[in-house]
């Protein structure tokens, strides 16, 4: 099954209701290789498909604290609440996006003393528009990982400080200032490169180059061209989500299961009469639309366990020599993940304290999209992380997928009925973690207490990875967290 290769961080029931719901996804998917298009996907009803009500109450399992809301009806459900969300920018969100909002109960105000949710980017310098207490749909500092640029900076100074090999992300060179690198190394690589603007997504104003006569002037990335895994002939990558509930410590997930998006025409290396055919060296839904493989796919999409299931048993895809298997490919995308985001740490950290936010209870929480692609010897490349993913539904299968997962993510964040600051003489830790200031446990407890509601979403665990003191404190007491039963 898809996760369980992540068993040793999740309990046995949350292992079990994973499995399940990964067997329902992949018995739809198998039943539906002609799967409909959704029609009226714009105006689609997301409400009434998930038969979602105003969220229900649940007692808090955090001591003082007010109770938490359910988005899949357990507790009390008599309670007439009703949330509301606030868009900061109607542009910078889809209608998908809100429909996953009001998929969730909440109903759209613009009244900003109403909001629970501020669907927001750019948006902490207005906190103070808010007087009730809600939830930002973005952490600060989220621009050193969903910027092109930022991300590729910030990963190589992080690996250049850790003296970490096997990079996470292809090589890269940000110009014009590295500009005098791109052409030393070029003096040993004689292929192609993938041009892209700074920001931007859907592939726009991305290129493939070769000489230095087509680098525009301005501020863009450039990587290498890489020679990745094939399915079919199609090069494809994968659309995988990312979910941040608190930055110190860092506390963040991967949801089990994604896209593989799929390039429409069948690869070939790149060269003067193909390096402008985006559909065959890019994998963007919004440039491969239609794309058929084997009968079997349609509109370029796989779950990520069919993908990864494909991968093992066709080793003749890899290079003489490397086995791949489902856990080894779960094994490193785990990896470039964290580390990505242990490279953004620091500069969230900072950028959290000087907007004033609260460590806990938190403010904010962000969802975010990966793509990743796989090479030959079996390791994986992050090509970027989306700030704003499509929540685009298409087909049964994007509804299935998506849908859920949004549903998941706000259960999982944990809304309240009200929100308080945290009071250090409250009552109701005494008989939790040990010996440990009253701090220390609230601390641990927002671990424990979203660890209940996983469904579908894997702790990434990356404090394993940073030195900082709320970092150390949740890896020094995982186990006795893990073991508590709140």
């Amino acid at each position: 099954q898809t996760t369980e290769y992540f068993a040793e961080q999740t309990t046995s029931d949350i292992l079990s209701d994973i499995k399940n719901n990964n067997n329902v996804l992949q018995s739809k998917e198998n039943n539906n290789s002609n799967q409909p298009t959704v029609k009226n996907r714009e105006h689609l009803d997301i409400v009434k498909q998930l038969n979602q009500s105003v969220p229900c109450l649940v007692d808090s399992l955090i001591p003082g604290e007010s109770p938490r809301l359910s988005f899949y009806k357990e507790g009390y459900c008599n309670e007439s609440l009703q949330l509301y969300y606030y868009v900061s920018s109607p542009r910078s969100h889809s209608g998908t996006e809100k429909n996953m909002a009001k998929a969730g109960g909440f109903q759209q105000t613009n009244n900003t003393a109403l909001a629970d949710l501020y669907l927001c980017y750019s948006c902490f310098s207005n906190r103070k528009k808010f007087p009730k207490a809600h939830l930002h749909s973005t952490v600060p500092g989220y621009g050193s990982f969903t910027n092109k640029r930022s991300f590729a900076n910030t990963v190589q100074k992080y690996e250049r400080k850790k003296q970490l090999k096997n990079s996470i992300i292809p090589k890269s060179f940000l110009l014009p200032e590295q500009f005098p690198a791109l052409q030393r190394f070029n003096k040993t690589y004689h292929g192609y490169y993938i041009l892209k603007p700074a920001t931007g997504g859907r592939g726009n104003g991305i290129k493939l180059i070769k000489y230095q006569s087509e680098i525009p002037k301005g501020r863009w990335i450039i990587q290498q061209y890489l020679e990745s895994v094939l399915i079919d002939g199609h090069k494809f990558d994968l659309r995988l989500y990312l979910l941040i509930t608190n930055v110190e410590p860092f506390i963040a997930y991967v949801y089990a299961d994604g896209l593989t998006r799929f390039a429409q025409t069948k690869y070939k290396a790149p060269d003067m009469n193909n390096q402008k055919l985006k559909n065959m060296h890019l994998t963007n839904v919004a440039i491969n639309e239609g794309i058929v493989l084997n009968s079997s796919v349609i509109l370029g999409q796989w779950s990520l366990n069919t993908t990864f299931n494909h991968l093992e048993q066709h080793p003749e895809l890899f290079n003489p020599g490397v086995k791949v298997t489902v856990k080894s490919l779960y094994k490193e995308f785990k990896r470039v993940t964290r580390r990505a985001l242990a490279a953004s740490h620091e500069i969230l950290v900072n950028a959290t304290a000087k907007r004033g936010l609260r460590r806990y209870p938190v403010e904010y929480f962000s969802l975010h999209a990966l793509d990743i692609v796989i090479l030959k010897d079996g390791s994986m490349k992050i090509f970027e992380i989306n700030v704003a993913p499509q929540y685009s539904l298409r087909t049964q299968f994007d509804f299935d997928l998506k849908a859920t997962l949004m549903r998941s993510a706000f259960d999982l964040v944990g809304f309240r009925a009200y929100r308080q600051k945290f009071d250090p003489n409250v009552k109701g830790y005494e008989g939790l973690f040990g010996n440990l200031t009253t701090k220390e446990k609230r601390i641990l407890i927002q671990v424990a207490d979203e660890e209940t509601r996983l469904r579908n979403w894997v702790p990434l665990d990356i404090w394993e990875d940073l030195d900082t003191d709320a970092n150390k404190l949740v890896k020094d007491n995982i186990k006795m967290v893990r073991g508590t039963d709140l």
